[in-house]
């Protein structure tokens, strides 16, 4: 695979596209605590793993929607950055927006709004997005290509990996908006398509929110097979979903089991 530049990337908070009004992702980190056990008969230190940990931080561009009143202002980051909720935020950060490219995501706390204003009139504020769901930062793969529509129940042409796995997942939902009625976000798998559109392809995950007024993420488990095709799947009467989704395998190394 080439190199290559973080040109063309994306950033979702919780339903809306920060994108054009961040100037820089300044951390993307997944850690691990640890604990040191050295024992007095060691000549070095030991360690081992404990908790994990995530973080994603970005500094953003003052954009009040251009409203007069900033409550619920379209288009308006200031108005989802400055509540500062107390609730768990899902935070995505698409490297490009190609399906199956990488996605770092994170069910995370908004612990921070803090703003500069420069001597040449620049405002910059800086935001930080850590860990607090029992869950540490997933990188994952876009199973749409970045922000995409449904016009209506559409099936969309999925990746295919080399083989499937038995340790689970992790699947992300960042939901926009509609025009109009109620979609169903589903995640689909397949063990025998070649090109993410032919074969068998069954239910994988599906995600409790449904679209309606109210922007919003999440971060969905599930146990078991997770088979080499994934692809993205809307059910429902409604018009133009807007919405992306990424997922990552479970793996054996895993501190907690989706097997």
């Amino acid at each position: 695979m080439a190199k290559s530049a973080g040109m063309g990337d994306n950033l979702f908070v919780h339903g809306i596209d920060a994108s054009g009004d961040v100037g820089a992702v300044n951390t993307i980190a997944g850690r691990k605590a640890v604990m040191d056990v050295t024992a007095i008969n060691s000549s070095a230190v030991e360690r081992i793993g404990t908790l994990g940990d995530g973080e994603i931080s970005w500094n953003a561009f003052w954009n009040d929607g251009a409203a007069a009143n900033r409550a619920a202002a379209a288009g308006s980051t200031f108005y989802q950055f400055s509540s500062l909720p107390t609730t768990d935020i899902v935070v995505t950060y698409c490297r490009g927006t190609t399906l199956g490219n990488p996605a770092a995501c994170l069910s995370a706390k908004q612990v921070n709004y803090d703003h500069t204003r420069g001597a040449d009139a620049s405002l910059m504020a800086t935001v930080q997005a850590l860990a607090s769901a029992g869950s540490p930062l997933d990188w994952c793969k876009q199973v749409t290509a970045g922000k995409v529509t449904h016009a209506s129940a559409t099936t969309s042409t999925g990746y295919v990996d080399t083989a499937g796995t038995t340790a689970g997942g992790v699947g992300y939902l960042q939901y926009f908006s509609r025009s109009s009625g109620t979609p169903t976000f589903i995640i689909q798998h397949s063990s025998d398509t070649t090109n993410g559109t032919d074969g068998s392809w069954a239910t994988l995950l599906t995600f409790a929110g449904t679209g309606g007024t109210t922007a919003f993420g999440e971060r969905k488990e599930v146990t078991g097979t997770v088979n080499k095709g994934i692809r993205a799947q809307t059910t429902g009467t409604f018009t133009n979903a807007i919405f992306a989704m990424a997922f990552r395998r479970g793996t054996t190394a895993d501190d907690k089991s989706l097997a």
